[in-house]
């Protein structure tokens, strides 16, 4: 574990949205445990598994205003999503490209894959879906950079991660 400090989504309030804050919790605070979680593929990620017992947190560590960490939380998963989103977008166009480049290469029946008509159509049905994938993702990234509200353009990039993440 790589991280000296945690941000953490706690209850604070009653039941519901405007119950929840925001919290900075250092990695030596009494009371935090650390495990390391073998995993499977992501070798260069430190994943951990973070447990809190009783820990006492000093109201100087509190992130925002008490009772109002739910909004803050919400608005970062627009760049988790976009983020997805790119890096779906980007492996589909390298799907896209192995994809032609293999119908060039293999021979069947006498001639290129890609001189087939039907691997052509599903390579150009390839194509339309990456391509639009990628206005969309252009679009959605111009709406962010020009300020719109991050509620509005929340909802652009749920769509957008969805768009990418099927297209892949």
């Amino acid at each position: 574990m790589n991280a000296d400090y945690f941000t953490v989504g706690v209850r604070t309030g009653t039941s519901g949205l405007g119950g929840i804050s925001l919290l900075m919790i250092h990695r030596d605070f009494p009371g935090v445990q650390l495990k390391r979680l073998a995993t499977q593929g992501w070798l260069c990620s430190s994943t951990t598994l973070v447990a809190l017992n009783d820990v006492r947190v000093p109201i100087e560590n509190l992130l925002g205003q008490e009772n109002q960490g739910f909004l803050p939380i919400m608005l970062n998963f627009n760049n988790e999503r976009f983020s997805m989103a790119v890096s779906a977008c980007r492996m589909s166009r390298c799907c896209l490209e192995d994809a032609i480049r293999y119908a060039r290469a293999r021979k069947t029946f006498g001639k290129p894959l890609i001189g087939h008509q039907v691997i052509r159509h599903k390579l150009s049905e390839m194509a339309r879906l990456v391509l639009a994938t990628h206005s969309l993702l252009m679009e959605v990234s111009r709406a962010w950079h020009s300020n719109d509200s991050a509620q509005r353009v929340a909802g652009q990039v749920a769509l957008v991660k969805v768009q990418a993440s099927r297209t892949l």
